[in-house]
């Protein structure tokens, strides 16, 4: 008798798992991940081979005042829209990881309630006092956080790098020591060869496109 009860047991649990899938692919594409927005970006050395930190890239980001630096606020702003007609209970999790391991204290949950065909926008701020490569990325989670169903697609990640204050003196040894001196020098410029007293544009109203004639006293 138990037997027969076997294959029957068998299809149940086939077609419970079969009539699952169907609504588990349709929950995944109710929503979309809208891109992480940074306060602080730096183009380099901001990019996809953070491995390779070149001198000139952490001397860059450095001296540009949009990069983050050592011990700033990095604001990050993260957005999920609810695709679907239904109210959607879901949690959103901002995953902050530095040097490929994730930071629980620097990380945040939240739990939202989306509205049908509506947009959120969750904000979250964290201290940079730790150096090193910081990778951000978003994970959306089922009600209660029991299960992922979607996150930032790899390549998607923002991604900074945070130099201590011993690499960028290595960095200026070196490049000064490239150069042929022992510190880098500020750039210096000329005194101009020519020089006016005044400058006159004519006509005084043009508009965008127009030809401009300007009349220089020396």
């Amino acid at each position: 008798m138990l037997v027969l009860f076997r294959p029957v047991i068998l299809c149940l649990l086939l077609l419970t798992l079969l009539a699952a899938l169907p609504a588990a692919a349709q929950r995944r594409t109710d929503f979309e991940l809208g891109q992480l927005v940074l306060s602080r970006n730096c183009p380099l050395p901001d990019g996809p081979d953070l491995t390779l930190k070149s001198p000139e890239a952490i001397l860059k980001s450095v001296e540009n005042p949009d990069c983050p630096r050592f011990n700033s606020v990095q604001l990050i702003q993260a957005t999920v829209t609810n695709l679907s007609p239904e109210v959607q209970s879901v949690g959103i999790e901002i995953v902050v990881k530095l040097d490929g391991e994730q930071q629980r204290k620097k990380s945040l949950r939240k739990h939202v309630m989306l509205p049908p065909f509506d947009l959120a926008r969750m904000l979250h701020d964290i201290k940079l006092d730790e150096v090193g490569v910081y990778r951000i990325s978003v994970k959306l989670w089922s009600d209660k956080f029991r299960q992922v169903l979607m996150e930032t697609k790899p390549g998607d990640e923002r991604r900074f790098y945070i130099a201590s204050e011993q690499d960028i003196a290595l960095v200026r040894d070196a490049m000064g020591s490239s150069t042929g001196g022992g510190i880098m020098r500020k750039l210096e410029f000329e005194p101009p060869d020519l020089r006016w007293e005044s400058a006159q544009v004519i006509p005084k109203h043009i508009l965008r496109g127009e030809t401009m004639r300007m009349r220089l006293n020396l």
